[in-house]
């Protein structure tokens, strides 16, 4: 008998592509993944080695938009961890989640960087 053919479906992740990266320094710059920890110690996705950083001092996570919502869009969301030095997105402290947008500055304590969102 025959081997019964079956259809068998994957599920790839998004392909979402963002950067973090230091705007007086191009060349210093760090993918965003679907979940992102940012912090002075080394365990964090991006390791920030600056005083005024926390060691577990903020999160970027992609959010996918709900399918049944058409116009709604996936987004990169920031979340501050309970840092010290605060979290900023265009200058303007957080203290809930703020979703990022192309072009935003986002900065870390003192330590400012760039939001560039490729996809």
């Amino acid at each position: 008998m025959p081997a019964a053919e079956s259809t068998r479906l994957i599920q790839r992740a998004p392909k979402h592509t963002a950067l973090l990266f230091d705007p007086k320094n191009t060349s210093r710059r760090f993918d965003v993944l679907a979940t992102t920890d940012i912090g002075r110690a080394q365990g964090n996705t991006i390791v920030v080695n600056d005083s005024t950083v926390s060691r577990q001092h903020a999160r970027i996570r992609l959010e996918l938009a709900p399918a049944d919502q058409a116009d709604s869009k996936d987004r990169f969301m920031l979340y501050d961890l309970g840092s010290a030095n605060g979290t900023f997105v265009n200058g303007k402290r957080i203290d809930a989640p703020e979703a990022l947008a192309d072009g935003d500055t986002v900065r870390f304590g003192e330590v400012e960087f760039a939001f560039k969102q490729l996809t």
